[in-house]
C-alpha cells in the first residue's frame, strides 16, 4: 500500500496540475489535447500527410478532433496531403473522428477540398478519409467550382480534320 502512495506522489510532482486535469479520473484513458497534429509517413519515411485539430480527445486509438471555438469560423481540423511534387491538397472541416490503428476518420460536418495553388474547390457534407490510401470521399451535397480552367488542364494545340472530298477545316478544342 505504501509502495502506492509513493508512486502516487512522483506522478504528482513529475506532472503538471494542467496534465492531470486533463486527464480521465474514471481511468479510461481519455487524453485531451489542444493544437493536436498527427503525420502520416511514406515507405521512404517521408510525411505524405498530416491531420491537424486545435482540440483532440483521444480515447484508445480513436481521436475526435474538433474546434474549440464555435465563434470562429476557421475550421478546427486540418488534413493535408503532400505529393511527391510538393504540391498541397487540404481537407478542412469543424470536427472529425480517426481511428489510429485503421487509419480511417468520418465526419458528419461541411467539408472544403482545395489546392493552396488554386483554381479549384470541393465543397459538401461529411466525408470519410484514409489518408495512407490517399482517399477521400463527400458523403452529400458535393459541389465542384472551378476559378479558371486553364490553371488546371494544360491548352490543348488545334486539331485539324479532315474528310474525303472537303476542305480542311481548323477545330479548335481549348475552349
Amino acid at each position: 500500500m505504501r509502495t502506492g502512495a509513493s508512486i502516487l506522489a512522483v506522478l504528482f510532482l513529475v506532472l503538471s496540475p494542467a496534465s492531470l486535469a486533463q486527464m480521465d479520473p474514471g481511468g479510461l484513458g481519455r487524453v485531451s489535447i489542444t493544437n493536436y497534429v498527427l503525420p502520416g509517413y511514406g515507405p521512404d519515411g517521408a510525411v505524405q500527410w498530416l491531420l491537424s485539430g486545435r482540440r483532440a480527445e483521444i480515447v484508445g486509438n480513436t481521436v475526435a478532433l474538433d474546434d474549440d471555438n464555435v465563434a470562429d469560423t476557421n475550421p478546427g481540423v486540418r488534413l493535408v496531403y503532400f505529393d511527391a511534387g510538393g504540391r498541397k491538397i487540404i481537407v478542412e472541416s469543424q470536427s472529425c473522428e480517426f481511428n489510429r490503428l485503421t487509419k480511417m476518420g468520418i465526419s458528419r460536418t461541411p467539408v472544403k477540398v482545395y489546392s493552396p495553388e488554386g483554381g479549384w474547390e470541393v465543397t459538401g457534407v461529411g466525408y470519410e478519409f484514409w489518408p495512407d490510401q490517399r482517399r477521400l470521399r463527400i458523403l452529400s451535397r458535393v459541389k465542384m467550382s472551378f476559378q479558371d480552367l486553364r490553371q488546371i488542364i494544360p491548352a490543348k494545340k488545334p486539331k485539324f480534320d479532315e474528310a474525303p472530298g472537303e476542305t480542311t477545316k481548323r477545330t479548335d478544342v481549348s475552349e
